[in-house]
């Protein structure tokens, strides 16, 4: 028999070698780790719930469907992680997505859906202002991602670590920062379209993205964007232009390493970077770049600068 508490309204704990779980409908919470080394495949969560505990569905690998109903607020850390097999979160035929993160949701703990492995297109509705720290880690066959729907601000540190299917990623208006190795070693991703809001890109926060053709803003000249990382776009061999927002303030070093196609960047001819010192640091080993765009009052130094053309906005 499973264990409940029926005072607290919580799942606590199923039985091992259950497959199939319709859980009460007076139920709230499912406790932490409630279903970890269970065998269960297909569970039904019921109107009324609330709480997705952390752990709650941990290394779950025969898990195939798990009906998230529109009550529930809150995901905690690990919820769904290493559910190989799920493929449904929630049932909306109205949405393009397989998987879909409902809007009521307020909270997601960190790495709660990493290695999902069946996961294919994600639809983030969740009103949670963030995408936690290694949330979609691994997440191996997720090829379109979209946040549009969400009002998240922060992308967490390794939140797409992994997704080397991933080609799509629609961003939020609302979103302010891209953390740490967010994006790392999605080796498929097309292109960013960053919207103008976003005001920092942390280190490696695209480092090799190597298919990646460009990095799009808004409108450069209202970007609220001030700092791109220490090596943000390590091994984005495609892309060939860059334009860096006027606002831009700090650039990490090899922030553009290794980008090999990078043929033309241009900075702003209201750029806040006075002084540019040691270009070749930060655009190390780009062999194709051959124009330089800044303005007059900018001082740039480079010992390689002479390979450059210099062209005033």
């Amino acid at each position: 028999m499973p264990q409940i508490d029926t005072q607290k309204k919580i799942y606590e704990k199923a039985d091992r070698d259950v497959t199939l779980v319709r859980v009460p409908a007076d139920i709230e919470a499912i406790g932490y780790d409630a279903f970890t080394g269970t065998e269960v495949q297909h569970a039904i969560l019921p109107d009324g719930l609330r709480t997705i505990g952390s752990s709650a569905f941990y290394d779950c690998d025969k898990l195939k469907v798990c009906v998230i109903p529109k009550t529930v607020d809150l995901i905690g850390d690990n919820a769904f992680y290493g559910c190989k097999k799920l493929e449904l979160i929630d049932v909306d035929n109205s949405s393009p997505y397989n998987q879909v993160i409902p809007k009521t949701v307020k909270s997601i703990g960190q790495s709660a859906f990493a290695k999902c492995l069946t996961f294919t297109s994600v639809d983030f509705e969740a009103s949670c202002s963030s995408v936690p720290s290694g949330c979609f880690y691994d997440c191996k066959r997720i090829d379109e991602f979209n946040l549009t729907g969400s009002t998240v601000e922060y992308i967490g540190a390794n939140a797409f670590y992994d997704c080397s299917v991933m080609e799509t990623i629609h961003l939020p208006k609302t979103l302010k920062t891209i953390g740490i190795n967010a994006f790392f070693n999605c080796k498929n991703l097309d292109h960013i379209d960053l919207p103008n809001t976003a005001t920092m890109l942390y280190p490696g926060a695209f480092m090799n993205c190597f298919n990646m053709t460009y990095f799009k803003i808004d409108d450069a000249n209202k970007s609220e964007l001030k700092i791109i990382g220490a090596n943000a776009f390590c091994n984005c061999e495609k892309i060939k232009a860059i334009v860096i927002p006027a606002k831009v303030e700090i650039i990490g070093e090899d922030a553009f390493n290794c980008c090999k196609s990078l043929e033309h960047v241009v900075f702003k001819d209201n750029t806040q970077i006075k002084l540019l010192d040691r270009v070749d640091k930060i655009f190390t080993e780009c062999p194709s770049l051959r124009i330089l765009e800044f303005p007059d009052f900018m001082l740039v130094k480079d010992s390689l600068l002479k390979r450059w053309i210099k062209v005033d906005n």
